[in-house]
């Protein structure tokens, strides 16, 4: 099952990613590149889906993570990890080539290799947001047995009732990525400074407000997952 369970979260995160480069970096060079789309409302329409694919993202590699830690411990996770560390890849450095081969002028060397350096830390940045969404799982479902774990924890039954250890360690894991979010949101907010106007403002608070309603809806996402993935037990076929 720890097999089947790593191979079907890696085709999820795969999928995902490959959907980020090959769909959503397209239509983000195209809708920014044509001043007749640029000027309407489609571009920041588009940055919400693209939002939602991120969280999506994150919200599957917890799901994975916290059901590998839980059946298999510390070592059932590291091939996962490890899925996840190559699709991060994937996603980014596809992204660079196709905005690269979009973009007029950014297959010259110095923009590429200024670009490379950006989706570089871009790879840092999210996989550091991984490695505290491991770090919360590791210490915070890890410290009794596996065997004990199991039984008081696994399978998920619901979404609020008999709140325990296990739903605060999704409900924190879920908070990291909303929070990065929400930082690099204020950094950019107080670099360019107050918003002009009413619909600027109204759509800073819109961005705000979805950061912030992620938490829950990524809360109640992983914990659909989990209750339908603990349901199957060792040596039983997904």
């Amino acid at each position: 099952m720890k097999k089947r369970l790593t191979v079907i979260g890696s085709v999820i995160l795969s999928a995902l990613s490959v959907l980020t480069f090959a769909v959503c970096t397209p239509i983000s060079v195209w809708a920014t590149g044509d001043v007749l789309v640029s000027e309407t409302i489609f571009p920041t329409l588009w940055d919400l889906f693209q939002a939602l694919i991120f969280f999506l993202i994150y919200w599957n590699a917890i799901a994975f993570t916290v059901l590998l830690a839980l059946r298999f411990g510390l070592k059932g996770t590291l091939p996962f990890l490890g899925c996840y560390s190559g699709a991060a890849l994937i996603r980014y450095l596809g992204s660079l080539a196709v905005g690269s081969l979009m973009t007029v002028g950014a297959t010259e060397r110095e923009v590429f290799l200024e670009n490379l350096g950006y989706s570089g830390m871009d790879i840092l940045l999210d996989l550091l947001q991984f490695a505290i969404i491991v770090l919360i799982v590791y210490l915070m479902l890890l410290r009794e047995s596996t065997a004990k774990m199991q039984k008081n924890l696994l399978p998920v039954q619901s979404f609020f009732r008999r709140l325990n250890l296990l739903h605060g360690t999704v409900l924190a894991a879920v908070s990291i990525p909303s929070v990065f979010r929400l930082i690099g949101r204020i950094r950019y907010d107080v670099f360019f400074g107050a918003p002009q106007g009413f619909a600027d403002l109204f759509w800073m608070a819109l961005y705000y407000l979805a950061d912030i309603c992620s938490v829950a809806v990524g809360y109640l996402a992983v914990v659909f997952l989990l209750s339908k993935l603990s349901q199957f037990k060792k040596g039983e076929q997904l």
